[in-house]
């Protein structure tokens, strides 16, 4: 690859060609991008309190082997005449009247009993939680049995605690209690508790710009986003700064940061930045915070969250404000999220001296049409030294990187508080490239910026053809069948069930379930979330689209998942391609075979198909037929620019175990086509060391 060599015909731009490769500076590590630390809040317990005085402490059922039920000073007193026995809670079986009913909390209800036996022997306990009537049911594809276990031992009064797993996606009006143990036994209870835990406060910090200093930029690096709901969690967090609250849109994923320009915010002398979070449950909001403000002389002020931030479970009038008093405020605690969970967002935007921008774009995203032109900008107080910017280009093809080339920008003009100078890199062809820019004076280098992302696109001339199926225009090659009916089928298989407790194995199915049924034959798999067979193949052309078909029953109401997935060691998945069909529930049932097909990109090496359950419905399917596509991918021809029509489905799933999503980059952790010393690499050991 070359570098334009008529870069005088660009005016704003002088260019230097430098033969050989200009060093640049190792990417740095995660640690070097997230240098900031994430604060805790340390776990809070909001309270309602039962006595037994008042009105038995809530409890309204007793089964008939609970005998000589009485006041006893402060406690509720009662024998049990049989080994088992139940105890109801406030609505429990939908008798209590509406207007008794307990107002309990949302998401999560932690139940401490404080209590005490008779018995030298254990006794075993068991809660259940009700909702208008009825036993509290699992989210679909939960666990059916949603008890809460515990155990009462000596004879001393002792909080027993019943402390559920998962939000509650309803909230409770009652419970019930089983309580087996010691015939005779005697058992007093003085309260009930009904907790929700919560990780809940303010943290702030002052921070001095010089007199007179004028802000050239400002990004925030900020994690969590402003109100997201997590697996049924609320969570909450306000970024402020000198006492107003910051606009601003949050990262995707709870621990994850997204850049946020605090610059209009701040001003000369004292400012402050103010957090406040909220999170029900026993985990952290993410309370992270780093900045870099770069003044226009070319100072570079760091603020960060440590433990050094006060930190206060209230609010307090003018808490955000600079001069707030906050010697009653505790030291914060540190956090503790981890590498591997920063690593999984993007990297965070640059924070230094050097701004990159694509002049005509918001990303670094180029037309193979025209010349790739950058505009990097530099705080003015910088001219003075004359500053030059060295910079390299290489292309990635196949996950590796071509030997860069290298040439220097020393001519700027001046827009605002900037110094600009624009990079013509000249017209390049489809993909991905990395730039590399490092920031001169003389001999001095006042900073150098890590690898960017560049993407250079263009239109893939093809073929219109016109078509109403998904085969039309394609010339197929059937490469491969699988036949889930046929237990001598020749591609090795196997069939898995998830036991109920997440803590144990899946349980091997060594016997194929293979129903018939007048014109309709499959294989179905058992009637548990994520139970399925597996049956592995390879692509006999790597590099080559492919359709493939799955021929399933519409017999009955099913989620069936199928999946192509590549081994990757450490990860439940690295599935490349995933789609799925819903039969029954709003779908009449045609009781015939159906096909649902999609498109692939083969890769090298063994690979799996996956058919598999979701919400406890039986996976079932007939057979699966692997077509290569041969020669290139046709257009298909409309007849109108407004028609639309479903050709295939063809999902990524972007996650950082993904094959497909993640092989469209430098060095990713996940991508395709990895050799066999980095499948042999633990994933945090693969994905750390990329950054």
């Amino acid at each position: 690859m070359n570098l334009p060599k008529n870069a005088a015909k660009w005016p704003i731009l002088a260019v230097l060609l430098i033969s050989g490769r200009v060093a640049f500076a190792a990417d740095p590590s995660v640690r070097d991008y997230f240098s900031a630390q994430a604060l805790s809040f340390g776990q809070q317990h909001r309270e309602k309190v039962f006595l037994a005085q008042d009105k038995n402490a809530g409890f309204t059922f007793f089964s008939p082997e609970v005998a000589d039920v009485k006041a006893e000073g402060n406690a509720l007193s009662f024998r049990v005449t049989a080994k088992k026995v139940t105890l109801g809670w406030g609505n429990y079986m939908g008798r209590q009247p509406l207007a008794e009913r307990p107002d309990l909390w949302a998401e999560t209800n932690w139940v401490s009993l404080r209590m005490k036996h008779s018995s030298t022997k254990p006794t075993a306990l068991r809660l259940q939680f009700w909702v208008d009537g009825q036993r509290e049911k699992a989210k679909r594809g939960g666990p059916e049995d949603l008890a809460i276990q515990a155990e009462m031992k000596g004879t001393d009064w002792q909080d027993v605690a019943f402390q559920p797993k998962r939000p509650q996606l309803v909230i409770p009006d009652g419970f019930e209690v089983e309580m087996e143990g010691e015939e005779g036994n005697r058992i007093q209870i003085e309260s009930v508790k009904v907790i929700q835990p919560v990780r809940q406060g303010y943290v702030r910090k002052e921070f001095e710009l010089p007199a007179g200093a004028k802000v050239w930029k400002a990004v925030a690096e900020v994690g969590s986003g402003n109100d997201v709901v997590w697996y049924s969690s609320r969570i909450q967090s306000e970024l402020h700064v000198n006492g107003k609250k910051v606009a601003r849109r949050g990262s995707p994923h709870i621990y994850q940061t997204s850049g946020v320009d605090i610059a209009p915010y701040l001003k000369p002398g004292k400012n402050c930045i103010g957090f406040y979070g909220s999170r029900i449950g026993s985990y952290d909001p993410f309370i992270y915070f780093q900045a870099k403000i770069v003044l226009t002389t070319g100072e570079v002020l760091t603020w960060a969250t440590d433990t050094s931030w006060r930190w206060s479970p209230g609010e307090a009038a003018g808490w955000s404000q600079p001069g707030f008093d906050d010697r009653a405020w505790k030291e914060a605690a540190k956090g503790s999220v981890g590498d591997t969970y920063l690593n999984l967002g993007d990297i965070p935007a640059h924070q230094g001296l050097i701004e990159l921008r694509n002049p005509v774009g918001a990303r670094l995203v180029f037309k193979d049409t025209q010349p790739v032109v950058l505009e990097v900008r530099v705080p003015e107080g910088l001219a003075g030294q004359r500053p030059v910017v060295d910079y390299a280009l290489a292309r990635v093809e196949k996950a590796k990187v071509s030997p860069p080339a290298s040439a220097q920008a020393a001519t700027f003009t001046k827009d605002a508080a900037s110094l600009v100078y624009a990079l013509n890199l000249g017209p390049q062809p489809r993909g991905v490239y990395t730039v590399e820019l490092k920031l001169k004076a003389g001999d001095n280098v006042l900073e150098e910026r890590p690898r960017e992302p560049l993407l250079v696109v263009g239109r893939i001339p093809m073929k219109d053809v016109p078509g109403d199926t998904h085969a039309d225009g394609l010339d197929l090659e059937l490469e491969d069948t699988i036949d889930f009916t046929n237990p001598q089928d020749p591609h090795p298989s196997f069939e898995s069930q998830p036991d109920r407790s997440p803590a144990k194995p899946a349980l091997a199915i060594p016997t194929p379930k293979i129903v018939r049924k007048g014109a309709l034959a499959y294989r179905e798999g058992a009637a548990v979330r994520s139970a399925g067979f597996s049956y592995r193949f390879q692509f006999k052309h790597p590099g080559s689209f492919y359709l493939l078909e799955l021929e399933y029953p519409d017999d009955a109401e099913r989620h069936i998942n199928v999946s192509v997935s590549t081994k990757m060691p450490s990860v439940w998945s690295n599935s490349q391609s995933g789609l799925g069909v819903v039969t029954g529930d709003k779908h009449p049932l045609t009781n015939t075979t159906k096909t649902l097909r999609w498109l692939h990109v083969a890769d090298s090496g063994v690979h799996s198909l996956d058919v598999f359950s979701e919400e406890n419905m039986p996976c079932a399917a007939k057979l699966a037929r692997i077509h290569r596509v041969k020669g290139s991918l046709p257009a298909l021809k409309i007849s109108r620019p407004d028609d639309e029509r479903l050709f295939g489905i063809h999902t990524e799933r972007c996650y950082l175990s993904s094959g497909i999503g993640m092989n469209f980059g430098v060095d990713e952790a996940g991508r395709s086509g990895q050799d066999e010393a980095q499948l042999k690499k633990s994933l945090l050991e693969r994905h750390v060391a990329r950054l």
